[in-house]
C-alpha cells in the first residue's frame, strides 16, 4: 500500500507539471531504497516522453501511464534483488548479456529508423490504387440475405419427428407476419423466440451447410423452404430480403490496403537490410576456418548420436 501511495504521488506530480522549455531531465531521486534508487532520468528512459515542439516541455502522458511506469521500474528493482540473491546468473553471463543487449537494442532502433526512412519514400497511395484495380474481386461485398428461421430440435426427438412438427406448423403459412408469429410461439431457439427468428444479412459460409442450401435456394422475398435437418435440428427458412453483391469503392478500402502494403514493404526492407548485413565483409574480417570446421564437425557428431 505504501509503495502504491508513493508511486501515485510521484505520478501525479509529474503528470501535473511539465519540464520548462529547454530544460533537461535531471537525476532527481523519485524512489530510494538501500539497494536501489529510481531517478527521474530512469523514468524518462523507460517511458520515452515526447517533447512539445512549440514549448519544449516534456509530455509524460497520463497520470496512469507515469504511475504504471514507476510501478514497473519498482517491481523490476525488487525482483532484481531476489534474482541476485538466488544467483540466477553468473557474473560472466551478466557481462555477456549487458554487452549484447546494448548491441541488440542499438540494432533494433537502427533497423526501425532505416525501415521508416526507406518506407517514407514509397508512394503507397499509387500502390494502393494499383492493387485495388488489379484485385477488385477481393473487395466485393457478397450477397447478403435477411431470413427468418424456425428451429425444432432433434436432441430430444428423432429427425423424422422434428420434420413432422415443422411441417405441421408451416403447412398453412403464407405471410411473413404469420411465420414470425409461429416462430415466436413454437421455435426451440430461445434467441429466435425473442427476435421472431430474424437473421439479418446472412452470407454464404456463415451457417451450417444444410441451412445455407435451403436459405440460398429461395428466389423471392416471402418464399419459405421445406424443413431441412442439420446437426441442430429441423429448420424452416423464409427469405425476407436480398442485398445483391456489390463492389466496394476505393475510398472505403484505401486505408486497409495501405496498411497492408506498408507492413509488407517494411518486412521486405527489413529482410533486405539483414541479408545485406550477412553478405557484407567489414575491414579486418578474419574467419578462423579451423575452429569453424571443428565446431561443425562436433555439432554433426552430436546430432548423429541423438539420431
Amino acid at each position: 500500500m505504501k509503495r502504491r501511495m508513493i508511486c501515485s504521488a510521484v505520478a501525479i506530480c509529474l503528470a501535473c507539471s511539465s519540464a520548462a522549455a529547454g530544460e533537461e531531465v535531471g537525476v532527481r531521486v523519485l524512489i530510494e531504497a538501500d539497494a536501489f534508487t529510481i531517478t527521474e532520468r530512469d523514468l524518462f528512459m523507460y517511458l520515452k516522453p515526447k517533447k512539445n515542439e512549440q514549448t519544449g516541455a516534456l509530455d509524460w502522458g497520463s497520470r496512469e501511464r507515469v504511475r504504471e511506469g514507476l510501478q514497473q521500474l519498482y517491481a523490476l528493482n525488487v525482483l532484481r534483488i531476489d534474482a541476485e540473491a538466488a544467483k540466477t546468473l553468473s557474473a560472466e553471463e551478466q557481462a555477456w548479456i549487458a554487452r549484447h543487449e546494448v548491441s541488440m537494442s542499438l540494432v533494433r532502433q537502427y533497423l526501425s529508423d532505416q525501415v521508416k526512412r526507406e518506407a517514407a519514400e514509397i508512394d503507397f497511395e499509387r500502390l494502393a490504387k494499383e492493387y485495388y484495380i488489379a484485385n477488385k474481386d477481393e473487395f466485393m461485398i457478397p450477397e447478403r440475405r435477411t431470413l427468418r428461421a424456425l428451429l425444432i430440435r432433434t436432441d430430444c426427438r428423432s429427425p423424422e419427428e422434428a420434420v413432422a412438427i415443422a411441417t405441421e406448423l408451416t403447412t398453412d403459412v403464407i405471410t411473413e407476419d404469420e411465420f414470425e408469429a409461429i416462430i415466436r410461439e413454437h421455435t426451440e431457439d430461445a434467441v429466435a423466440a425473442q427476435s421472431g427468428g430474424l437473421m439479418p444479412k446472412v452470407v454464404k459460409g456463415n451457417t451450417v451447410l444444410e441451412f445455407e442450401e435451403a436459405a440460398f435456394s429461395l428466389k423471392n422475398p416471402g418464399d419459405i423452404s421445406g424443413p431441412v435437418v442439420s446437426e441442430f435440428g429441423a429448420h424452416v427458412v423464409q427469405l425476407v430480403s436480398i442485398l445483391p453483391s456489390s463492389q466496394q469503392e476505393f475510398a472505403a478500402v484505401r486505408n486497409r490496403i495501405i496498411s497492408r502494403l506498408e507492413a509488407e514493404e517494411q518486412d521486405k526492407i527489413l529482410a533486405t537490410l539483414r541479408m545485406e548485413a550477412r553478405e557484407r565483409r567489414p575491414d579486418g574480417l578474419v574467419l578462423n576456418m579451423e575452429a569453424l570446421e571443428d565446431l561443425v564437425l562436433s555439432t554433426d557428431s552430436v546430432i548423429e548420436e541423438l539420431n
